[in-house]
């Protein structure tokens, strides 16, 4: 009764070695179905690790200085993750009409390393891969190339969110550079990692107004069940 026929591939975060599966997948899946958006948790391939927790450490230790660029934290995509992010998109679109939802409706959002993954996605993909609408929740607000016939893009960050800062913040200029368009929410504090929000911060607003964007767009409508 609920159904909107929108369906979104939700990317937790986890910086690339790991799936917060919970509060950024779980959960936010829940309160999106809620809503009446089909929602599926992707469960992404992530940098590999060792086994042994010592040595997790000491990769950790090694790795980081990789990501450091100019002063600041840069985590690239990782592609194995990004290829997941296109084939659930095609896959949803191979049976959409099963799942009761509309091809032309799924989109796609992901937080913190699933934002990135997110962006990346839109960047790359192409026919039935190709996301309608798309999500970046504390990922980084840094230039970026769209695509051609780039999808709305909803943007959510905390202010005092450290890896929002030395940030040239030129996302959303280039998106409407290119004749796209792009929602930007900058909300005080909250920092980062707050899934659905942090409660006694404004963070808690952007599941509402998500879906008063994704309303705005018109991806929202009946079911095609």
């Amino acid at each position: 009764a609920k159904a909107t026929g929108a369906a979104v591939v939700i990317a937790p975060g986890g910086a690339s070695v790991a799936l917060a599966m919970n509060i950024e997948g779980w959960e936010v899946a829940r309160w999106f179905a809620e809503q009446g958006v089909a929602a599926f948790v992707l469960k992404y391939r992530t940098r590999p690790l060792p086994a042994n927790p010592y040595l997790k450490t000491a990769w950790s230790l090694i790795q980081l200085p990789t990501f450091w660029k100019d002063g600041k934290f840069v985590l690239p995509p990782f592609q194995p993750a990004v290829d997941d992010g296109m084939a659930a998109i095609r896959l949803l679109r191979s049976r959409a009409e099963d799942l009761g939802i509309d091809p032309q409706r799924i989109g796609m959002i992901g937080f913190s390393a699933g934002a990135i993954t997110t962006l990346a996605v839109v960047q790359q993909a192409e026919g039935r891969a190709r996301p309608a609408f798309a999500g970046m929740i504390y990922g980084p607000l840094d230039t970026a190339t769209p695509p051609t016939l780039a999808p709305p893009l909803f943007i959510a960050i905390a202010a005092d969110d450290p890896f929002a800062q030395d940030t040239d913040n030129g996302l959303v200029p280039a998106w409407e550079g290119a004749g796209a368009t792009a929602a930007f929410h900058l909300y005080p504090s909250g920092g980062h990692g707050f899934g659905l929000g942090r409660e006694g911060t404004d963070t808690v607003k952007w599941p509402s107004q998500f879906m008063d964007w994704l309303r705005g767009n018109r991806l929202l409508g009946p079911s095609s069940r």
